[in-house]
């Protein structure tokens, strides 16, 4: 059974399912369309729940163009729809969008075209209230099919009467508020058990369509009747449900097969931020403390010092609102956070004037917008001339990228030519340990005459001088304090006693302003092990420089002897059998090698989508470069690479056992609650682990781990598939990317990144998968109240009781907000998750020998190539109808290349 991307579960239409009307072909849903006056109502555009509706009914001529092979059972359909002609135009005049059997049943056995205008006038009256108690998926499409029957009976209201713009009790203006609130309820909305409880909504894929197909009826009602609406609202409206910018982006991460099905789009926002200038705005020393104030508090700006603070406020710009004046629409994407100087504004959620909060002197709004742009939750008006402070989702990022980012390099730089005894870090250490280091060290200012360290403190800290003159003394038995020497700059103190384990043998001084920088023993201690071994042993490369070390490592990473396995293959060397599925980008068939007859997944790529945007060639390309450089049997592989002037093909492992999230969706567990055992957790969990310890291990970070982008081999163990954002990462990376609920705090504050946010999403995972949801979920709430609790980490997850202690334990370890502390990033690596307690006893040999029996195995058909569907006329058409691009990439291997990202 097919479903069909705009109705119900209907039965499939033929392979050529398609009405003529004059010269303009339109793709129908099945049954046929009957075409009605009311047709003229409504554009063409809109998305149809059922019937085909065009601008103007079409001629006799037209008409006449339907033949008995259109449908398999057009006769019999149209005997019945002549039966019931009156009736059925009637409906579709009033409820063109809206399945007819809902409507009978609302109607009774004797409906009236009055009955049925004060149905769609109640049900739209009452949607808002619906609406805010959170409703299933079905609730929220006749909701949606309600309030856009109801549009459509006021402008044919209004077009006959001048003297109306209403029909009933509820005015237009009313529904496109309604309309406006179900946009909002239903951007990021999680998907429940309650979701899936219907026959025609039977899974998260279906509903996760049907919340698409609602937004995009809202949406393009309202920019057809609604100035203040436009295109690129509608572009952020058109997303999927749980995630994604709203840009052709998502669709490449959203590609509906069943190797790639993914209900929570990845977003992935990189931004050339070396090319924006700092424009800094001249302030008020009171504005300054105004906005400093203001902001401090916010979870966002917590963890910046004051200098660090200064520069984010001085990129801060005024803006004056006359009263009366919207600064911000409900459901506008907004990139920009406000800082209220004076007046006076008014934020409430329309269709709900319950709902209403006053700003003044010193509030704030739109934070949200700072971490990615998502539809506002509310409008807010100038009740009184206003003056604002306004700082850009873009300078933000550029600034604290830039803060952190020459942050970063000085301790790097500075920290590899500091003394420790006799000798420089860069001839103790390798420079993996010394960028882990600069990472780790923190920054601390000391005025003349501070005291930095006691004579006789027990020392849990080592320093660096980066700048200023210390002075060490030692205490006298008469109390007095005798000058020692100086500490200057380069030179580090603090680690005799670390190594002794005893106090500090001076008092150490600032005999001037003085800048240094600090690592705890523990931060030590993460990074290289017991501080006494790390200083005795030598871990250093000899006479080898940075990027020499760097080239030797990438050498070393991708000169396996696997590589010489890839296919050589062209097109012709395939036998073609199955559809496994399709997406905004392309398809995957089921192929078979005619040498060796190897089934394989081949995925082709449209070239002219991929080039719309050009870090959507760098994706493609950097996906190429990673699955077929590491081999894993955790990690899809790439095994050959094509290409013609319509698409590149990637040949493909075949993985048929459908992804971890469509297990996850269905699994009966328990009666209300979709999760798995503990033990089916850490079966799942083992492919994450060793899939990680690959890619670390190759300096990969991974950055979009969820259930949907682990795909089943055909025995059930878990493989990890779309590398379409994963990087080669040197030191730290800036970019905004990642599932929401996956999203670490280092990402959403852009303060620089590395692999551990990959450790991050593996609590994430493991609390989903046990729970049925991922920890900062906020249902029904302001996705920036997930993105506080994120930034927050463990403290603010609400473990189930279910969950084991060794389960808990580790998750908590894993949900550290500071990313150097994480264990799995740590000195041990991978290796002290795998030897934590909670995987006690599980034969992780086995588990590789894939010996292991798997807990979710895949119900196949005895002849595998049956999976899939046949490829129908409409595939074949969009195929034909792709166009050529110029774009010939370099699908040759390289493994001194890196893409963007």
């Amino acid at each position: 059974m097919e479903r069909l991307e705009t109705g119900p579960i209907l039965p499939p239409p033929s392979a050529d399912d398609e009405c003529q009307t004059s010269s303009t072909a339109t793709t129908s849903s099945y049954p046929p369309p009957q075409f009605t006056e009311a047709s003229a109502v409504i554009p063409s555009s809109f998305p149809h729940y059922g019937p085909c509706h065009l601008p103007n009914p079409p001629s006799s001529s037209s008409a006449s163009s339907f033949t008995s092979s259109s449908y398999p059972s057009q006769r019999q359909q149209q005997q019945h729809d002549e039966r019931d002609a009156d009736f059925e135009t009637m409906l579709k005049q009033i409820f063109p969008y809206c399945p007819t059997d809902h409507i009978r049943e609302l109607l009774g056995p004797k409906p009236t075209r009055e009955k049925a205008e004060e149905v769609a006038n109640r049900l739209a009256q009452d949607g808002s209230t619906a609406a805010s108690n959170h409703g299933n998926v079905s609730s929220l499409r006749n909701l949606s099919s309600s309030f856009a029957s109801t549009v459509a009976v006021s402008a044919s209201a209004s077009a006959s009467s001048s003297s109306s713009a209403a029909t009933g009790p509820l005015s237009t203006a009313s529904l496109k508020s309604n309309l406006r609130l179900l946009l909002n309820m239903t951007s990021n909305r999680p998907l429940d058990a309650r979701d899936v409880l219907d026959d025609d909504i039977y899974s998260f894929d279906v509903a996760k369509d049907e919340i698409r197909r609602i937004r995009k009826l809202a949406a393009d009602i309202l920019v057809t009747s609604d100035t203040t609406m436009n295109r690129e609202n509608v572009r952020y409206m058109e997303r999927s449900a749980g995630g994604g910018n709203g840009d052709d982006e998502d669709e490449y991460y959203q590609e509906d097969n069943v190797m790639y099905r993914s209900a929570r789009g990845a977003l992935y926002d990189k931004q050339d931020l070396t090319s924006l200038v700092k424009m800094s705005v001249r302030k008020t020393p009171e504005v300054r403390s105004l906005i400093y104030d203001a902001i401090k508090p916010n979870a966002l700006f917590e963890i910046f010092a004051d200098d660090e603070m200064m520069q984010i406020i001085d990129v801060f710009r005024p803006v004056t609102f006359k009263g009366g004046d919207v600064i911000m629409r409900q459901g506008d994407v907004g990139s920009e956070f406000y800082v209220v100087e004076w007046g006076q504004l008014r934020e409430h959620v329309e269709g709900d004037m319950t709902k209403s909060k006053v700003h003044s002197r010193g509030l704030t709004f739109g934070e949200l917008s700072l971490v990615f742009g998502s539809p506002s939750a509310s409008t807010i008006t100038a009740d009184t001339d206003v003056r604002v402070w306004i700082l850009e989702r873009d300078v933000y990022r550029s600034v604290v990228r830039s803060i952190r980012w020459e942050q970063y390099q000085e301790k790097l730089n500075f920290i590899e030519n500091c003394v420790v005894g006799d000798r420089l870090f860069v001839d103790r250490f390798d420079f993996q340990h010394i960028e882990d280091l600069a990472i780790a060290a923190k920054v601390d200012n000391f005025e003349e005459g501070d005291v930095i360290l006691r004579e006789g403190d027990l020392v849990e800290t080592f320093y660096i001088v980066r700048s200023g003159i210390i002075t060490r003394y030692k205490g006298e038995s008469g109390g007095n304090e005798v000058k020692i020497g100086t500490v200057e700059e380069s030179k580090a103190f603090g680690t005799t006693s670390l190594l002794k384990g005893v106090g500090s043998p001076y008092t150490y001084k600032a005999s001037s302003r003085v800048k240094v920088f600090f690592l705890t023993r523990h931060d030590f201690e993460s990074i290289m092990g017991s501080v006494k071994d790390a200083f005795d042993n030598n871990t250093a490369m000899p006479s080898v420089s940075r990027s020499t070390w760097r080239e030797t490592s990438r050498s070393t990473i991708f000169t396996s002897s696997s590589l010489q396995s890839l296919y050589k293959c062209d097109l012709d060397d395939l036998d073609f059998y199955n559809v496994l599925g399709r997406g905004a980008f392309g398809h995957v068939m089921l192929v078979q090698s005619r040498r060796t007859k190897r089934l394989f997944a081949l995925k082709a790529q449209s070239k002219y989508n991929i080039c719309k945007k050009k870090y959507l060639q760098d994706q493609v390309l950097k996906e190429f470069e990673i699955a077929t450089q590491v081999e894993h049997k955790t990690l899809l592989r790439i095994h050959c690479a094509m290409q013609d002037k319509k698409f590149v093909y990637f040949l493909l492992d075949l993985l048929p056992g459908g992804t971890l999230m469509d297990k996850l969706s269905k699994h009966p567990n328990l009666k209300h609650r979709r999760a798995f055992d503990e033990d089916v957790t850490k079966f799942y969990a083992a492919s994450v682990v060793l899939a990680f310890e690959k890619l670390h291990g190759c300096m990969i970070a991974y950055r979009d781990l969820k259930p949907e982008n682990i795909v089943l081999d055909k025995k059930g163990y878990g493989v990890l598939v779309d590398f379409g954002i994963a990087k080669y990462v040197e030191g730290l990376t800036y970019t905004f990317c990642g599932t929401p609920d996956y999203l670490s705090p280092e990402i959403i504050r852009c303060t620089g990144h590395n692999w551990a946010v990959d450790y991050w999403a593996l609590g994430i995972f493991l609390f989903e998968m046990t729970k049925g949801a991922p920890p900062f979920r906020v249902n029904g709430r302001s996705p920036i109240e997930r993105e506080k609790k994120i930034l927050k980490g463990f403290e603010l997850v609400n473990v189930p009781q279910y969950f084991t202690s060794g389960l808990t334990d580790l998750i908590s370890k894993l949900l550290i907000a500071e990313h150097t502390k994480r264990l799995g990033r740590m000195q041990n690596g991978v290796q002290g998750i795998k030897n934590h307690r909670w995987f006690a006893g599980f034969d992780w040999e086995g588990f590789e020998n894939q010996s292991l029996k798997a807990p979710l195995p895949p119900n196949l058909p005895r002849d595998i190539k049956e999976i899939g569907s046949v490829m129908d006329s409409r595939l074949k058409q969009e195929v034909d109808a792709t166009p050529y691009s110029e774009w010939w990439p370099d699908l040759t291997l390289d493994m001194q290349r890196t893409y963007a990202g």
